[in-house]
């Protein structure tokens, strides 16, 4: 991504839905009755972490060798996957300088005396602090995402900002399908974050629009946000306009 810019709730869904517990890697293995008690664990969000390991051990323990087995090597894969990603997002996060903060969300998204609903909650509030407004991302705000989802969505979101000849309201249409499969905790940070940053930039935009009137070049300025918005415009033909517009402020 381009912009040094820390995204909330970063841990939501960005590494591993299943850590640390990894309930539904057991779930396939199982009979039905345990099936059925470990996505009653699984949909827990607000029973501490802690508790829900035990009575998750409990029901692994009761388990043949074999599926305790074929359970270990599911996990063992998940966590390379895991750490590959781990330490994509530490390498990110130390460019940035902000490693004592990454360092911090890896604390809260383990610790297993919280629950679901508490780490996430721990998550956002100290990184909203470091969040900086710009006007670069609107209409589309597909950085904002990009930071929260997963591996494969991330890739997604990042070829989706790196395209500059498709009409964006295409892009805004996929960037919706990525968001709507999110968790819905993810997806109203995700929103709560454009709101905040769409009073930012409304408030700049006054700003700005007031210092035209006083040049007498409001009219241009106008022309310019009506570029900026219109999604039927693709990056790369927005740019061109606005830049043209821009000589004659």
């Amino acid at each position: 991504m381009k912009c040094l810019l820390v995204l909330v709730l970063l841990f939501v869904s960005s590494i591993s839905a299943d850590y640390p517990l990894y309930i539904d890697e057991l779930e396939d293995l199982v009979s039905w009755d345990d099936k059925r008690q470990l996505e009653i664990l699984d949909d827990d969000d607000f029973t501490p972490r802690s508790q829900l390991k035990t009575q998750f051990d409990a029901i692994l323990s009761r388990q043949s060798p074999a599926v305790q087995s074929a359970y270990q090597s599911k996990v063992a894969r998940e966590e390379n996957e895991r750490k590959s990603e781990e330490q994509y997002k530490r390498m990110r996060y130390q460019a940035r300088g902000l490693d004592s903060v990454y360092q911090q969300i890896l604390s809260i998204d383990g610790d297993l005396s919280l629950s679901e609903n508490q780490a996430n909650q721990q998550v956002v509030l100290p990184l909203l602090s470091l969040i900086s407004f710009s006007l670069a991302d609107f209409p589309l705000y597909i950085e904002e995402l990009a930071d929260i989802v997963n591996w494969e969505d991330e890739r997604i979101l990042e070829r989706l900002e790196e395209d500059y000849y498709t009409p964006r309201f295409e892009i805004q249409a996929k960037v919706k399908e990525i968001l709507r499969r999110q968790s819905p905790a993810l997806q109203a940070a995700y929103r709560a974050l454009v709101a905040n940053k769409e009073n930012t930039r409304t408030a700049r935009v006054a700003h700005m629009l007031r210092q035209h009137e006083m040049r007498g070049t409001s009219d241009v300025f106008r022309r310019i946000l009506e570029v900026q918005a219109d999604l039927r415009l693709s990056q790369n033909d927005a740019k061109k306009l606005m830049r043209d517009l821009k000589k004659m402020l």
